[in-house]
Parts: C-alpha cells; sequence; structure tokens
C-alpha cells in the first residue's frame, strides 16, 4: 500500500493473472498499489517493496538478475508504469535489494 503496508493476495505457488500474454507460473508477483504513470511511487512503497523482493529472493535463491517487471515480459502492458519504472531503470531497486541481502 502507499504507506508501505505489504498485503499477501495468493499463496506464492499459485500463479496470479496478469491479464496479459506473460505466463507468471514460477513468478512471486508484487504489486504496489498505484498508477505509476501518474503518480509517484512513495518512499514506504518503495521501501517495503524492496525488503519483500530481498525476502523472496531469499527464500526462493533467486538472483538479482531474474528480479524484472511485467513490462519486461510482456509488450501488453505499461506496468509498472513510467514513474516506478525510473526507478527500476535506475538500478536503485536492484542495489537496495542487493544490500538487505548482504546485510543478512
Amino acid at each position: 500500500g502507499p504507506d508501505g503496508r505489504i498485503f499477501a493476495a495468493r499463496p506464492v505457488a499459485e500463479p496470479g493473472d496478469t491479464n496479459t500474454d506473460y505466463n507468471p507460473r514460477g513468478h512471486a508477483l508484487v504489486m504496489l498499489v498505484g498508477n505509476f504513470e501518474v503518480q509517484q511511487p512513495t518512499p514506504e512503497q518503495m521501501a517495503a517493496a524492496t525488503e519483500l523482493v530481498a525476502w523472496l529472493a531469499r527464500e526462493h535463491q533467486v538472483p538479482l538478475t531474474h528480479i524484472a517487471s511485467h513490462g519486461d515480459y510482456s509488450a501488453q502492458t505499461l506496468c509498472p508504469g513510467k514513474n516506478l519504472r525510473a526507478w527500476l531503470d535506475s538500478g536503485e531497486f536492484h542495489r537496495g535489494v542487493a544490500a538487505r541481502l548482504a546485510a543478512r
């Protein structure tokens, strides 16, 4: 959520629905609430997403190079939106995940 709260929607082993041609089997889907074509993700969202993805990567032995966004798998979506995409493309997200993994 915008305040950084994390909610569980489906068990991680159950594939989510992307409403695109992308088949998410074998992927953990992490969603941030908002329209990031228009809005900026909040600092709380970015911190929570970084912590959650670091936890998922640790628990499921996912290398940093395999962490990507919906738009990396399907051209049928604008997801994650240009404002969240900028955070991913800058490398800041992966650096944050790497730092959390190294700290544990």
